[in-house]
């Protein structure tokens, strides 16, 4: 899915906002990375809970994420 919100902003075309987290291994501690109760920030990007997590590598498996 990356590779077509790239390629879609190479063409000036809106996608939703989104951020990318890669992690060799789970749980990695990343310096970028930052998960609070009710948010995540990718490089100082804030998303507030609720939010899609959908894998880069295109399994059918998402997550969703809301302040309980």
């Amino acid at each position: 899915m990356l590779w077509l919100f790239k390629r879609l902003e190479m063409f000036g075309i809106p996608v939703p906002r989104y951020a990318l987290v890669n992690r060799e291994f789970p749980y990695q501690e990343l310096d970028y990375f930052i998960e609070e109760e009710d948010f995540v920030e990718v490089h100082g990007s804030r998303f507030w809970k609720p939010f899609v997590e959908k894998p880069v590598d295109g399994e059918h498996i998402s997550c969703i994420y809301q302040v309980l």
